[in-house]
């Protein structure tokens, strides 16, 4: 079967039993319908790689390249752009169709991206985002345009601001009106954002009628007791050309760590009563580790009586890891659905088999429908996530969580019908010593 392989990609690959640093030079993909797809990894100068997707009907055909992405970086390693080709089969060459590009500042953070389409021999620009960080970090806007009359509109501005560890906790979307019929009765407004007097940005944009920024949405997360790490409460609200927000939803956390659970509840706002109003409510209960051992979803009935609508139960192995999950979905108090997903580790770390299996209420047991196997290249080690992020980048990543301590080798997945296996794919995974 490698020999199939090694004949499909054309590539001679080395596998030396020492540590040494490998790469990802290719993955080939076999689908249930016999087509064999691979996908070729291509380094082709400093800072420049190709990614190239080949496919072929059987093993006694020929190869047919299909579309190839050229990418370009700086020495930092930040992506500066993205050129996607098609194969044009009449003229035997790669055709460019779209276009990323990328800009960075100093602290290696996206600050522009400009996408383009191929017409001709001239590239059109589509679409441009633009971001701003503030100086201390505890804020960012990006701003969306669309090229049109040969030049960028904005469409859409988008602002959050941060706590102390980087995450958001209140964010806003504002949408670019273009109605130059509309009535011009107000000038444009800001309001500045403040904390211990530093400005952090504007963060509500009100306008005229015309050519104005339109509140969208705004969600805000209230913070810990030293207003330092965003909470899960939050509202969320929507907007209008007058600069009004107006409520639309409301989370709220409660903990009850003596209890081993918390409750998250979800509202939506009632305009007839004025008030908040009970969606669902989901309770989830901890062991003595701080694992989640249980999930239950309820929602209210006519009478506003709580009642079960999915049940989640979760089992681990001796040192914390998931291996078990079991879901139940309920109707009316009957079981219209249920489900069982299992994972099997091997010494090292790395998933070796994953299942899927439904009820069998004839005989009140499991029955297994879908199982998917993973084997791995011992020559390749991953010791880091950083290992494992940078020998997948741009390729494949449908099962590359799967891998712990060794790069993935081979993926095959079954589905399984009265006791027999049909294949419905298979991954095969190539390396080489880096240089």
């Amino acid at each position: 079967m490698n020999r199939l392989y090694l004949l499909l990609i054309s590539v001679v690959l080395a596998h030396v039993a020492i540590a040494q640093q490998y790469q990802l030079d290719s993955v080939v993909l076999i689908t249930d319908d016999e087509k064999y797809i691979c996908i070729q990894k291509v380094k082709t100068k400093k800072g420049q790689t190709e990614v190239v997707r080949l496919e072929r009907d059987s093993q006694f055909t020929v190869n047919q390249y299909l579309e190839r992405i050229s990418s370009r970086y700086d020495e930092r390693g930040n992506n500066l752009e993205n050129i996607y080709e098609e194969w044009n089969i009449a003229s035997g060459s790669w055709e460019e169709m779209s276009k990323s590009e990328y800009e960075y500042n100093s602290d290696n953070e996206i600050i522009q991206h400009i996408s383009s389409v191929k017409n001709g021999q001239e590239w059109l620009k589509k679409r441009l985002s633009k971001s701003i960080y503030a100086p201390d970090k505890r804020s960012k806007m990006q701003t969306e345009y669309v090229y049109q009359n040969d030049r960028f509109e904005p469409t859409r501005k988008i602002i959050w601001l941060l706590d102390d560890f980087g995450e958001f906790y209140h964010y806003e979307t504002l949408k670019w009106s273009d109605d130059a019929t509309a009535q011009t009765t107000k000038l444009i407004q800001s309001e500045n954002y403040y904390e211990k007097d530093t400005l952090l940005m504007p963060y509500e944009i009100y306008g005229r009628k015309e050519r104005q920024w339109k509140n969208e949405g705004k969600a805000e997360y209230e913070l810990d007791e030293n207003n330092r790490k965003k909470t899960y409460n939050y509202t969320l609200y929507y907007g209008d050309f007058d600069g009004n927000w107006f409520f639309d939803g409301r989370s709220e956390d409660i903990e009850l760590p003596e209890q081993r659970k918390k409750i998250n509840r979800r509202y939506n706002w009632s305009e007839i009563e004025q008030d908040w109003e009970l969606d669902h409510q989901e309770e989830t209960f901890f062991n003595d580790k701080g694992e989640i051992e249980a999930i239950l979803v309820s929602e209210p009935d006519s009478t506003s009586a709580l009642i079960i609508k999915i049940e989640k139960l979760y089992s681990y192995d001796t040192i914390g890891r998931l291996k078990l999950l079991q879901h139940f979905y309920f109707d009316g108090g009957d079981n219209i659905l249920s489900g069982q997903q299992s994972k099997e580790f091997d010494n090292e770390g790395n998933i070796y088999r994953e299942d899927v299996c439904i009820p069998n209420h004839d005989t009140n047991t499991w029955k297994l429908t879908f199982s998917t196997e993973f084997s791995y290249d011992k020559n390749v080690l991953l010791d880091t996530d950083e290992d494992r992020e940078r020998i997948y980048d741009g390729m494949p990543n449908e099962y590359n969580y799967a891998s712990k301590k060794y790069g993935l080798k081979a993926v095959k997945s079954y589905e399984i019908e009265d006791g027999m296996k049909r294949s419905l794919g298979e991954y095969e995974y190539f390396y080489s010593q880096k240089p």
